[in-house]
This record gives structure tokens, C-alpha cells and sequence, in this order.
């Protein structure tokens, strides 16, 4: 009798234990928050930085307010956090939309913003620059066998892509991605070292450069039979070449005068080089695939 009063005692210790543990473990998103993102694709990529809120309160709740540099032009995206039951939203159409919810378990499902059904399919951790480990979920949406959206979220980092927007949201090209984030200005989230390669991601928040509005963007990448050729401002003279990889000239557009310009891909699958001239003489070069 004595033996089962101490394993009693016992199991009522641990669990106490255990749920003031999960009361305390849990560690904030927004918490003077930043990230370094990658967008990137076959022509190369470039990091932008995702910093510097600002507090707007709307609906009697309080918002970090954030410029998201990879929405060509730059977009605000609002978003808040209740810490007691480790939930994230964002604001949109003037109503809270969940964006994360680090509470749930493997198994247990949930509905997000897309209107669809996605499940826990596991839950671990993934090792940060502070040394203590982030729990880790990844969710999938499924139709029968079939796997169609998924979401990892990080605690206190958000997504493994973009820490502001849900992944369903997301465009294939370019592939846009969470490299690192910081707390109160001190690096937390590694892309290399939360995935296990050998050299760390470098991180070096202050380095970073804004958002380039003057860049030229060209996609989708990979293309089928056309690309799009997007301007940061009018053009008034501006060309565009496109060559297979022998260097021969598959399409040719001179003359352009748009802030953006369709191009034909005449050729077979592979590989393609769209050379740009802007009407400033601004010359750029993109590596293209074509299915």
C-alpha cells in the first residue's frame, strides 16, 4: 500500500511538474521581433529584412504593424499574439485571421485561413542560436492519399518560408524563405543550423540591405511558354533578348514602353538567358527554365 500511495504521490508530482513546465516553455513570437528572408531563384537571390513594427491597436487589441519587403511595391502586414493559449493572428479584411497556434499536438487537426482542413503530422524541435531548442509542427492539408498544402511553424520564429504569411499564400517563383530571426536584436533562428548543415547560415542583421524598388523581376520561374518581364518604373525604350544556351536568339522585344512586357519562350525545354536593356542602358541578365 505504501509502494502505491508513493507512485500516486509520485505521478501527481510529475504532472504538476510537467503542466507548470508547459506553462513557462513556451516562448513569444513577437517579441521585438525581426527576420531575414531569401527570395530567390535561378537567376540568384537577394535578402531583405523584416524589421522595425510599429504598435496600431484596432478592435481593442494592440498589432505589430510590419512592412513586408517581398510584395513588389511592399505591403503592411498587422499581426498579434495571445501568449496565454500560444496563439498568432493577422489582421485581414478588418477581422483576425489565425495564423499560428503552437498549442496543438500531433493528430489533432485544424482549420486555417484557406478554409481548408490540415493535421499535425508531427512534432518535434529544431536546434537555435541560443542553444535551447524550438518546438517544431508540420502540418499538411490532404484530399484522400493525396498531399496538396503544407505549413511548418516554428516557436517564436513563425514559418520556415515567410514568418507573416501562412505558406498556401506563398508564390512557387520566386521561392521565398526564413533564414534568420532575432529577438530583441540578438540572433535566434538559423536556416542551417535548425537544419543540420555542417556551416551555419551568416547572419548578419545589420548588414542588411533594403529592398531594392529598382530591381527588374522576371517570372514565373520555371515558364512554360511565356515570361514576364516587370519594370520598377515606366520604360520608354527598353529591350529584352532572350538566347538558348548556344547563345542563338529565340525572341527579341524592342521598344518597350510598359512597366511590364510578356515574352515568348520559342523553343524547346531547357534552359534560356533573358538579357534586359532599360531605357536608362541598364543591362541585367536571368537564367530561365523552361518545362
Amino acid at each position: 500500500m505504501k509502494h502505491n500511495y508513493l507512485r500516486l504521490f509520485s505521478a501527481i508530482f510529475l504532472l504538476a511538474v510537467a503542466e507548470n513546465s508547459h506553462s513557462q516553455e513556451y516562448i513569444p513570437l513577437l517579441d521585438n521581433t525581426s527576420w531575414t528572408l531569401t527570395i530567390a531563384n535561378f537567376g540568384g537571390g537577394q535578402d531583405v529584412s523584416v524589421s522595425n513594427p510599429v504598435d496600431v491597436t484596432q478592435g481593442g487589441f494592440t498589432y505589430k504593424k510590419y512592412n513586408d519587403p517581398t510584395v513588389f511595391g511592399g505591403a503592411e502586414v498587422m499581426v498579434r499574439e495571445d501568449v496565454a493559449v500560444r496563439k498568432v493572428y493577422r489582421r485581414v479584411n478588418n477581422t483576425d485571421q489565425l495564423l499560428y497556434d503552437f498549442s496543438m499536438n500531433q493528430g489533432e487537426h485544424i482549420v486555417l485561413g484557406d478554409g481548408n482542413d490540415y493535421v499535425v503530422l508531427s512534432k518535434d524541435s529544431v536546434t537555435v542560436s541560443t542553444g535551447r531548442k524550438r518546438v517544431r509542427l508540420y502540418l499538411l492539408h490532404m484530399i484522400g492519399d493525396f498531399a496538396l498544402n503544407s505549413e511548418t511553424w516554428i516557436e517564436s520564429v513563425g514559418s520556415s518560408q515567410h514568418p507573416l504569411k501562412p505558406s498556401y499564400e506563398m508564390p512557387q517563383d520566386p521561392y521565398i524563405y526564413t533564414i534568420c530571426s532575432y529577438s530583441g536584436g540578438l540572433p535566434v533562428y538559423n536556416h542551417g543550423l535548425a537544419n543540420g548543415q555542417p556551416t551555419p547560415t551568416v547572419c548578419n542583421f545589420l548588414a542588411l540591405k533594403e529592398w531594392d524598388p529598382k530591381a527588374i523581376h522576371v517570372f514565373p520561374n520555371p515558364a512554360l511558354d511565356y515570361v514576364t518581364v516587370r519594370f520598377s518604373d515606366f520604360q520608354t525604350n527598353a529591350s529584352v533578348i532572350v538566347r538558348n544556351t548556344l547563345g542563338q536568339i529565340v525572341s527579341t522585344e524592342t521598344n518597350i514602353q510598359a512597366f511590364e512586357k510578356t515574352i515568348s519562350l520559342n523553343g524547346p525545354s531547357g534552359i534560356y538567358f533573358v538579357e534586359i536593356t532599360t531605357d536608362r542602358k541598364q543591362n541585367q541578365a536571368f537564367k530561365i527554365i523552361r518545362k
